[in-house]
């Protein structure tokens, strides 16, 4: 004899939009150890890696999502790296850098470099823990 399942009103009422949003947002990850590895990925040969990430960066963490198009990457880099961007001023941020920040948890510390590269392609580097922070809306 199989056990009754009994489902309430209630249940129904949290898993069904649940279930439908599920659906809705196609988000996929993958962690690349260098640049030579993430150049051999899907996401490098359709053109959603940006041309100006720097090739030095390392552990390096990819995340699109195909309906918003959307893309943020993570990376580390060594002390003695550098970057060729233009910092902005802090006046300056907007939502491109508040996708940024609501993404990585951030806020807006002082240890923190903001870059734009477009007007929907942002970067933020930490000296203190290594880390480039990167976000771009495609068009």
């Amino acid at each position: 004899m199989r056990p009754r399942v009994s489902i309430s009103r209630v249940d129904l009422l949290f898993a069904v939009p649940v279930l439908l949003l599920s659906g809705c947002l196609d988000v996929s990850s993958n962690t690349y150890a260098d640049f030579s590895d993430l150049k051999e990925s899907e996401y490098y040969q359709n053109g959603w890696i940006p041309d100006d990430l720097p090739r030095f960066v390392t552990r390096i963490e990819v995340t699109t999502n195909i309906d918003t198009n959307e893309i943020w990457i993570r990376a580390r880099f060594g002390p003695t790296d550098s970057f060729g961007f233009q910092e902005v001023e802090r006046t300056t941020l907007d939502q491109s850098f508040s996708r940024l920040f609501r993404r990585f948890h951030l806020r807006q510390r002082r240890d923190l470099e903001l870059y734009r590269l477009d007007v929907n392609e942002v970067v933020a580097v930490s000296r203190e823990s290594m880390t480039l922070l990167y976000y771009r809306k495609l068009r």
